[in-house]
């Protein structure tokens, strides 16, 4: 209710597409369950390979894309399951029981920082990169929703390597997208 009000919307295709109304714009935060059970500090693991709605939809309305990146979201958590652990196993099982993660992770205390569940005191910045355009195509085709879709994560990956090196001076990480 109270994200109602505060003007969010379902990421239901319904809901998106009645929302791109002009002058009006939408910000979907790409993301969930599977890449919730990815983020571990220093590596940035998003799952877009095989996503296609936000790409079709923008396609049929003529709606812009502008890519977006968010640094430091997976530094104010550590998580306890790793790759191939038993906490792992049983976290893909539930994954695809209850559709929805269950990421193990803590952070600090109130009074001390080695254990608690609040996040980490550290930085968080979101960069912007340039609007893709997007003419209207209602009837788009399998081959026109790659080619978006490819357009958008080569402009991810460019604001990726731009604005990394700029804000984790000495850290590798990489994008690695899936």
């Amino acid at each position: 209710e109270i994200g109602c009000r505060l003007g969010f919307i379902p990421a239901a295709r319904g809901a998106i597409k009645a929302a791109l109304r002009p002058g009006h714009a939408v910000i979907l935060v790409v993301g969930g369950a599977a890449e919730a059970l990815d983020t571990r500090p220093g590596e940035y693991v998003l799952t877009l390979a095989r996503r296609t709605g936000f790409f079709r939809l923008a396609l049929e309305t003529g709606a812009d894309l502008v890519p977006c990146f968010g640094f430091g979201e997976n530094d104010i958590f550590d998580t306890v399951s790793k790759p191939g652990s038993w906490a792992r196993r049983l976290q893909l099982k539930l994954y695809k029981i209850l559709s929805f993660s269950t990421p193990l992770f803590y952070g600090r205390g109130i009074f001390t920082y080695n254990f608690g569940l609040l996040p980490y005191r550290r930085p968080l910045t979101a960069v912007v990169g340039n609007p893709i355009r997007v003419e209207k195509t209602p009837d788009a085709t399998q081959e026109e929703v790659d080619a978006l879709k490819r357009r958008y994560i080569e402009a991810l990956r460019q604001l990726f390597a731009e604005w990394q090196p700029r804000l984790e001076p000495g850290r590798s990480a990489q994008l690695i997208i899936l």
